[in-house]
């Protein structure tokens, strides 16, 4: 096979059969999902009849004495399939793994314990090191595996697929592999139940950050009433949209974000906040503003969020999830609105220039840098043609002209999902699909509603004088505000995809600012008890949209002593009032194709006041119209 030294990246990617060698078929077979794509990381592009055969895949080293090293993955006729560069700095092959490319060699790989040194030694046949797994007091974390040292043992190391674990399973010749921390004993076969069982959910994720991350949700992580940070997902945070928009694919572990804390304060949090907690992603909008705000220089903010602008990562926010295994979305850290002191005071032009030098070099880092992705959430949120930089009217919050408004937040949340997307990020069917998976069906359900798919008649009409046709059997219609006579019309319309009907509500004309119309389920009271687990998820589709200010899903679970609630996209009247955010702070353009499903919550012991899935929309002046389609409605319980 031809040397390929000189070969750049781009073409080496192309030309799979520019190799130094090929380990044997047998002695080291690493297989690979094609929907394990990362930018920078791993690039696989499969057809449908590839997929069938990935446990044929080999491997090739790739021994290169430049920039650029790194594995070629091919499949049984010699097409690359897959390639994962190993970084000229740190010899980065995957998280957790390196290995020097001058010492690289063919043969069956081994696994040594090391002792005193924290870690796992990989050896080639001839007994030179070609790559080390560090372990210090946590476990390894591999791709959504994790192993102590006590879990592997000397062999050749094999790696192989284990169906619905997203990422490489490694065992060694007596069936040994990589197990969660305390799975079995150290002689035990390798568990694949498990490791399915233990594995890192490939949608996981946890939001890390300053204000503007802290505002994907109201109330605090260590607040009882919104355990994690995640339960009550706010109107004024891109994850509530960007979740909308991939249709409730994501699962929200932990909310990270502080408010008003620098990078340094950022990167401090990493380790407990992020790590400990082992997501498949990391979702970071960095303190990028508050660390101008404090003097930072540009190159101190970048150090900090990256490293070096190019390879090197240590030491950083990034290096940090990069050693763990974590993938990365950073958005940009958005400009302020005109009448803020950081865009109009006396450092308003340095400040500028310093948040495009570090958004920049955030943008261009995914060349360089494996496992992450950077989304420019500055470039939805500032006006183009400001002479000063500024953030577009209504984009950010009009009191303090720094914090997304809901209007920034779903545009910020909306790029998101369309890059996530593009990226591989797992979407999931989440919706209920039969009419039978109910509760009163069967008491074994975990699906609680009893007319989740909107059929039939006979729903409630709370207000006459101002709702008029079609309720599904189990909802209940109301309104709150002034309204004038027969401003509400609803009806059931058959789905063109066989789920049941959509209730479609249409609003022609509101009375005043705060009008309210709600959709409201039947109180669960007496299927819940104390300690499950709850979340809810329902098709919304609102177009038509004229004076909207707000449009949620939300769950009380009050015992009237602690106030727990599920929500998503949840408008907080006290805050958005008092902060004077009309409908203008609301994008009015249809919001269609998306699924609202609610955070998750523990049901408090004690009688729970009025248990109800609500839908509410909130109008924010006279004249305002909507048309609203509400499908597939479903309440779970420790699902």
């Amino acid at each position: 096979m031809p040397d390929i030294t000189d070969v750049s990246r781009k073409m080496r990617k192309d030309i799979a059969a520019s190799v130094v060698a090929s380990i044997e078929s047998g002695e080291v077979d690493i297989s690979v999902s094609a929907d394990d794509v990362t930018d920078g990381t791993v690039k696989v592009s499969m057809t449908v009849g590839e997929r069938a055969s990935l446990d044929d895949l080999s491997t090739t080293v790739v021994k290169i004495d430049g920039d650029n090293p790194g594995v070629v993955i091919l499949d049984q006729v010699g097409n690359e399939v897959g390639f994962i560069p190993m970084d000229a700095v740190r010899a980065l092959i995957l998280p957790y793994v390196r290995a020097d490319t001058s010492t690289a060699r063919i043969g069956p790989l081994r696994t040594v314990s090391v002792d005193g040194v924290g870690g796992l030694a990989i050896l080639d046949d001839i007994g030179n090191e070609v790559g080390f797994i560090p372990m210090d007091t946590q476990p390894l974390r591999l791709p959504h595996m994790r192993a102590d040292t006590g879990t592997l043992k000397a062999g050749p190391l094999t790696a192989r697929l284990v169906e619905g674990v997203e990422g490489i399973v490694f065992v060694d010749a007596v069936g040994n592999g990589v197990a969660a921390a305390g799975s079995g004993s150290d002689t035990a076969p390798l568990d694949e139940a498990a490791v399915l069982k233990k594995a890192r959910p490939a949608n996981s994720v946890i939001t890390l950050g300053h204000s503007k991350t802290a505002q994907n949700s109201w109330q605090g992580p260590f607040t009882p009433s919104n355990p994690g940070g995640v339960a009550r997902k706010a109107d004024v945070g891109w994850l509530a949209w960007a979740d909308y928009y991939l249709r409730g694919s994501i699962n929200w572990l932990f909310n990270a974000g502080v408010g008003s804390e620098n990078d340094a304060q950022i990167l401090a949090r990493v380790a407990n906040d992020v790590i400990a907690k082992d997501p498949a992603w990391c979702f970071v909008m960095g303190g990028t503003c508050n660390s101008i705000h404090g003097g930072m220089t540009a190159d101190q903010i970048i150090a900090l969020q990256l490293g070096t602008e190019t390879e090197e990562s240590s030491g950083s926010i990034l290096g940090l999830l990069q050693d763990a295994g974590i993938r990365t979305a950073w958005l940009t850290d958005p400009t302020w609105y005109e009448g803020h002191e950081d865009i109009t005071g006396v450092n308003a032009a340095a400040n500028l220039a310093k948040l495009n030098r570090v958004n920049r070099a955030m943008l261009r880092a995914p060349a360089y840098k494996h496992g992450l992705l950077a989304f420019d959430a500055n470039a939805v949120i500032i006006d183009p043609l400001s002479p000063i930089g500024s953030a577009k009217q209504y984009m950010l919050q009009g009191d303090d002209k720094i914090h997304q408004a809901p209007w920034g937040a779903r545009a910020i949340g909306y790029m998101m999902a369309q890059r996530l997307i593009a990226a591989g990020f797992p979407l999931m069917d989440i919706l209920i699909a039969s009419a039978a998976d109910t509760y009163g069906n069967s008491s074994t359900s975990r699906q609680l509603l009893d007319n989740p798919l909107m059929t039939g008649s006979g729903g409630t009409n709370s207000n006459p004088s101002v709702i008029s046709g079609t309720i599904p059997a189990g909802l209940r219609l109301t309104t709150g505000g002034t309204w004038g006579s027969g401003y509400v019309t609803s009806s059931t319309v058959a789905r063109s995809d066989g789920y049941g009907s959509d209730l479609v509500i249409t609003v022609n004309n509101t009375g005043a600012d705060g009008d309210t119309l709600h959709v409201v389920c039947p109180s669960l009271a007496t299927r819940l008890t104390a300690g499950d687990i709850v979340e809810a998820a329902m098709q919304v589709d609102i177009t038509g949209m004229a004076k909207v200010k707000g449009h949620e899903l939300t769950c009380s679970l009050s015992n009237g002593s602690v106030f727990p609630q599920i929500s998503t996209l949840e408008r907080d009247a006290t805050v958005n009032d008092n902060a004077g955010w009309g409908h203008q702070f609301y994008d009015q353009s249809d919001l269609v194709g998306g699924v609202m499903k609610t955070g998750k919550a523990s049901v408090p012991s004690g009688t729970l006041v009025d248990p109800t899935l609500r839908f509410k929309l909130t109008f924010g002046g006279a004249g305002g119209t909507a048309v609203v389609r509400l499908s597939r409605a479903q309440f779970l319980k420790n699902s």
